[in-house]
């Protein structure tokens, strides 16, 4: 599969999530991207005090706890070695494809969330040996979001794919019945969002017993 075809699937499978969980009050989200890939903001992203009472009702759910189908395993192919071009100093380090492929993924994911209204940064700076004042073996982005107008931003490390999409997701899905939808009415499924959500976000709510 080319670059380009990855980042086309990337940018469909996030339209066709907004889509299946558009909001249906005054914060409106468009059902496709426009000319530019990009999905388009809404007027009143939620805050943290709005996305923690989400939260909370998602956790109540009685998810079904019937385990669904395992995914079959591939064996990795050996990493190729490309490098990796600094967007603040534009200078270039080694790195490899599936790495880039990866983060060029996540960026989408980040981009989409901005689109959404959500302030939201991707900070690179681990990958970059000469921003960082040495090449790491383990280079980490940081994700920080700020979901109140205080200025204070929520740091979180991660180069999963799935943080980022398991995050969107939630930020999407306003009505309940999407979120459940979304995770297959499965229980662990949703169970790994809700961590990605906290680690995202900082957003930390025990799950009431009813």
């Amino acid at each position: 599969m080319s670059k380009n075809s990855g980042k086309k699937i990337a940018v469909l499978g996030l339209a066709a999530l907004t889509g299946a969980c558009g909001s249906t009050d005054k914060q409106t989200v468009s059902t496709a991207p426009d000319d530019s890939g990009q999905l388009p903001k809404i007027q009143h992203p939620a805050d943290s005090a709005t996305l923690a009472k989400r939260l909370q009702r998602l956790k109540e759910v009685r998810y079904d706890t019937t385990e669904l189908p395992i995914a079959m395993c591939y064996s990795m192919a050996a990493p190729i070695v490309e490098n990796y071009v600094c967007p603040v100093c534009g200078k270039e380090t080694p790195s490899t494809s599936y790495q880039i492929g990866n983060m060029r993924s996540i960026r989408q994911v980040v981009e989409n969330m901005k689109n959404l209204g959500y302030d939201v940064q991707l900070v690179e700076s681990e990958f970059c040996q000469y921003c960082n004042g040495k090449k790491m073996d383990y280079p980490s982005l940081k994700f920080r979001i700020s979901m109140n107008k205080n200025g204070y931003y929520h740091e979180a490390y991660s180069n999963l794919y799935d943080d980022y999409a398991n995050l969107m997701t939630f930020l999407v899905c306003e009505k309940k019945k999407d979120f459940v939808n979304s995770v297959s009415n499965n229980k662990t499924e949703a169970e790994k969002v809700f961590r990605s959500i906290e680690k995202m976000t900082g957003l930390t709510i025990d799950k009431k017993r009813k």
